[in-house]
């Protein structure tokens, strides 16, 4: 099939960075028989190509000008499942083992392979990676619990982040202290009270 004759997704939700189409290029190039494991998956209806439009780009750049129907999947869905199919495709319901990964592959092969790697700091610190369920909290430095509360401080760019940053961990500030612009809260959220007689959970 000609790739001009497939159209991109607009409605694609994935982007990639040009460092990253450069890794895609060359996975592309290594190893070409994962397009036919992975096939772009074209609308029958309208040539539009609804998953794989990242290596439909990388395939452009790398001069393909036409490529072998087993690396196409033409799909017959209606417009609301076409709709859906566009966005699950992009979601992923697990996560990568990030410390069994690097213990059998290495992170330069896995570099090699377009696979985006997290920022684990020092990996001897970090001892749990997949217990925790947000990887941005990944590399984050160890701390040992005190008898005394706990104390975080997080620091922000504006007030706009300072919100969107409660509204997100369902966090409620209590007061402002003045002179610095500090906000205050417990997590769990409690209400004011006798401060003294209450404990971080």
């Amino acid at each position: 099939m000609k790739l001009s004759k497939l159209i991109p997704s607009e409605e694609n939700p994935r982007i990639i960075t040009q460092q990253n189409l450069e890794k895609l290029k060359n996975s592309i190039k290594d190893f070409e028989k994962m397009m036919e494991l992975r096939p772009l998956i074209v609308s029958e209806a309208t040539n539009k190509v609804i998953g794989g439009n990242q290596r439909l780009r990388a395939l452009i750049e790398l001069e393909y000008d036409e490529v072998p129907d087993s690396w196409i999947k033409v799909a017959k869905l209606s417009p609301e499942e076409e709709r859906q199919f566009i966005v699950k495709d992009n979601v992923s319901f697990g996560s990568f083992d990030w410390e069994a990964l690097f213990e059998e592959f290495g992170t330069d092969e896995l570099e090699s392979w377009a696979i985006d790697l997290p920022d684990l700091g020092n990996l001897d610190k970090v001892s749990k990676v997949n217990d925790l369920e947000d990887e941005e909290w990944v590399g984050m430095p160890e701390f040992e619990a005190k008898d005394e509360p706990l104390q975080i401080v997080v620091k922000f760019e504006s007030e706009k982040e300072r919100k969107e940053f409660a509204e997100k961990m369902n966090i409620k500030f209590t007061y402002a202290k003045e002179g610095n612009k500090s906000w205050t809260t417990w997590y769990p959220y409690k209400e004011k009270g006798d401060w003294k007689s209450k404990k971080y959970e």
